[in-house]
């Protein structure tokens, strides 16, 4: 890595906005041409905010529910777009982005929530969760899969003979974990923690 991306932030979130508008039903509609003064529901989710997140750094967003935490970090990682504003990964602009460059970007900046299982599929094991993305995101050869979720596995502190289990196999602790190795298989750079 070159001096250049050490000092370029790894993600910058400039003045970004986030509203969802709630658009009028037919009975709404209809009562706003009788002269009803009925409009459509602009919910502001996130207003103006700024971040600036370096390698290495970690950074813990706090609020209270309903502030709009999961709502930036699900623009950051490009499920919404911003209303307003830029996000930033490693100085570009990812809503500029387009093709590989824009496929790479996704790849590194990856969601991890909160309830490990409203990710991982009950009915697959570990090692078809976990190596899923890099074998269709082209990270690693299907021949390859076994050797790399166990390098994974180990990396975020499970034991790789535990591939072959079921997620319900696993402790609380142990299902989050599953989770990280889901995301570090996918080479991410930046997670977004709910």
């Amino acid at each position: 890595m070159s001096n250049s991306e050490l000092e370029t932030p790894i993600l910058s979130i400039e003045n970004v906005s986030k509203r969802f508008v709630k658009s009028l039903d037919l009975a709404g509609k209809i009562a706003q041409k009788l002269g009803a003064r009925v409009r459509e529901e602009i919910v502001h989710a996130v207003d103006g905010v700024s971040i600036e997140i370096k390698d290495g750094e970690v950074v813990g967003l706090v609020g209270e529910s309903g502030c709009g935490k999961s709502t930036l970090g699900r623009v950051v990682a490009g499920v919404h777009g911003a209303s307003d504003g830029r996000v930033l990964f490693r100085g570009q602009d990812v809503a500029n982005l387009e093709g590989i460059e824009a496929r790479e970007a996704a790849l590194k900046i990856q969601m991890i929530f909160q309830d490990p299982m409203s990710s991982l599929n009950p009915r697959l094991r570990v090692q078809d969760i976990v190596g899923e993305a890099p074998v269709v995101h082209k990270v690693v050869n299907h021949s390859e899969i076994e050797d790399y979720v166990a390098q994974i596995m180990t990396r975020v502190g499970l034991d790789p003979s535990y591939a072959r289990r079921y997620p319900h196999q696993f402790s609380g602790g142990a299902k989050t974990k599953n989770r990280y190795s889901k995301s570090a298989c996918s080479s991410a750079r930046f997670f977004g923690l709910r």
